[in-house]
Order: C-alpha cells, then structure tokens, then sequence
C-alpha cells in the first residue's frame, strides 16, 4: 500500500489567511505500479500564457450577442481530482490513523486523492467529457481550450482554474451543467454590468476598466 499524510497548505495570504487540511498520497517515481518512464501515463495538459491573453482580447473585441455584452469568468474547482474515479485497478493506500481504520488493514482507492500521479490526468479525462456533454469543441492546438461558437463562448483551463468569455447568462448555464460532475466556485466576473474589478489567474492580476 501507499502511505498517506495529511498536507496543510494555507490558500490565503499573512493578512488573510485560509488554512485547509488534506489527505494526500505520497505516490512518487519508486513507490507506483506506473514504471517511472512513463510519461503519457501521468501527463496533463497546461495553457500557454498566451491562451489567457487571447482570452483578454475575445473579451474586448467580440461583439455582444443578442445584446447582451461580454464578460469575462473566474472559476475553482474545489476537490478537483477526488471527483475523478482512479485510473488504474488495485491501487490501495495506508490512510492516516484518524480514518479509524483497524491496524493491519488498508484501502483500495475508488476514486483519485491528490499526490497519485496519474491524478490530474484523470481529471483532465473527467473535464473533457463535461465540456464534450455541454456540446463544447476541444481546442485543436491546445486539450486547455474549448469554445461553443454558437454562444460565442470560450474557456481556458489551468489546472482546477477556469477562465470563460461570453455572454454571462450561457457563463452562468455552463456552470450550472459543471455543477452536476463537480464542486464550483464562481471566483469573479469581469466586465460591463460586473460588480467586480480585477481577478488573478496563473499568478497575473487581470484589472477591467470602464
């Protein structure tokens, strides 16, 4: 089995603070049933930076469809990768003491924890049958990028981080559909009529002015 340890990571800042516990899996290159040459197995897509400033640019340039003008959507996935059953059969895990789990027994993993390897390539198979369902087309150059062009609809996916451009009211319909597969949390939204100002995604602060 593979050992487990709780990891606390402070999500927050000094001024304000956001401390969550999680369980992870100590899953490294010795301790895997996935051969450490691996790579495909464990691979998982990330946007160039340019995907997001592409993204800035829709926002400003598109037309507004039927009226209604473009906006721009921050989203999280909470507990992105336990939504997503576990790729492999008969991966079992030591889980920390306050499982209350009886000594000498251990669990076989149904669904991914964070530090499996192959975890984030499991959610980015779970995502792709969610955009695939809401009828979104994959990028062709990138697996971050979908676009619902009847909608004039576009996100770029980085990680468990969700950047969308389109009219807010089919925004607010794709997440209504993420909702039935994840936990989402609807970060900010920027643009005309949007009560906020300025949001952050991979470590760049996007300010709307107007």
């Amino acid at each position: 089995p593979i050992q487990c340890r709780w990891v606390e990571c402070n999500k927050g800042d000094d001024e304000d603070p956001d401390v969550r516990s999680r369980t992870v899996v100590m899953e490294t290159k010795r301790v895997s049933n996935i051969a450490a040459d691996d790579i495909n197995s464990v691979f998982s897509a990330t946007p160039p930076l340019e995907a997001i400033r592409a993204q800035c640019s829709l926002m400003m340039s598109l037309q507004p469809l039927d009226g209604e003008p473009m906006v721009m959507q921050f989203l999280d996935i909470s507990k992105a990768h336990p939504h997503c059953p576990v790729l492999r059969q008969n991966v079992y895990v030591r889980l920390p003491k306050e499982f209350g789990i009886p000594s000498g027994m251990c669990a076989l993993l149904l669904m991914c924890l964070y530090g499996l390897r192959d975890a984030p390539k499991a959610f980015e198979f779970r995502l792709r049958e969610a955009f695939i369902a809401a009828g979104y087309r994959p990028g062709v150059f990138s697996a971050c990028c979908y676009s619902l062009e009847k909608f004039r609809v576009t996100y770029v996916i980085h990680g468990d981080d969700f950047v969308g451009v389109g009219p807010k009211k089919h925004l607010k319909a794709f997440v209504a559909h993420l909702r039935t597969n994840f936990t989402v949390k609807e970060m900010a939204y920027l643009g005309p009529g949007c009560k906020d100002k300025e949001a952050k995604i991979l470590n760049q602060i996007i300010t709307h002015i107007g």
